[in-house]
């Protein structure tokens, strides 16, 4: 397998989707969206991948009639690398992101800015106060760079859990 690029798993790991998971194609080492309709096809059809490959052309043809047409390619990806292949990037939790916040108030010198920081996260609309309070004192760009950073380690160590090699 080819290294991991590092951007590819922080991405991953830093989205929350409603409709898709990101997958780490282990033949390839590249990230993959699979759509949850992409997700519900294979689960409904989870036999005829485990079986032998003249199921894999009869497979193609249903897809094309219960997928969207961009996502046949993504779909014939997982055909060709095998579902076995598939790495699930489970995307952080909300309470992981929440303290990613933490971490970078705990960072900053300033007392007044800890201050204000510490209030805009607590309750409902966290992460929106948060943000808005960053843009407001122009500390959003140093966030973003703190941000980048923990998730870059996160996906270093996602990538050496998961025994894979990883490029920066």
């Amino acid at each position: 397998m080819k290294p991991v690029k590092l951007s590819d798993i922080a991405e991953a790991l830093d989205a929350n989707l409603m409709e898709g998971s990101f997958y780490l194609n282990t033949s390839t080492g590249e990230t993959i969206l699979l759509t949850s309709s992409i997700e519900r096809f294979l689960e409904e059809h989870e036999d005829m991948l485990s079986e032998p490959t003249d199921n894999i052309e009869t497979l193609k043809k249903i897809a094309e009639e219960e997928l969207l047409r961009w996502e046949i390619g993504i779909f014939e990806e997982v055909i060709e690398a095998g579902v076995d292949a598939l790495s699930y990037i489970a995307p952080l939790s909300s309470h992981e992101q929440y303290e990613i916040m933490e971490e970078y108030i705990d960072s900053i010198e300033d007392e007044n800015v800890r201050n204000l920081l510490s209030v805009a996260i607590e309750g409902r609309g966290a992460f929106r106060r948060f943000k808005d309070s960053l843009a407001a004192i122009d500390k959003l760009s140093d966030y973003f760079d703190f941000h980048d950073h923990v998730m870059h380690e996160k996906a270093r160590e996602w990538c050496e859990g998961g025994g894979f090699s990883y490029t920066v």
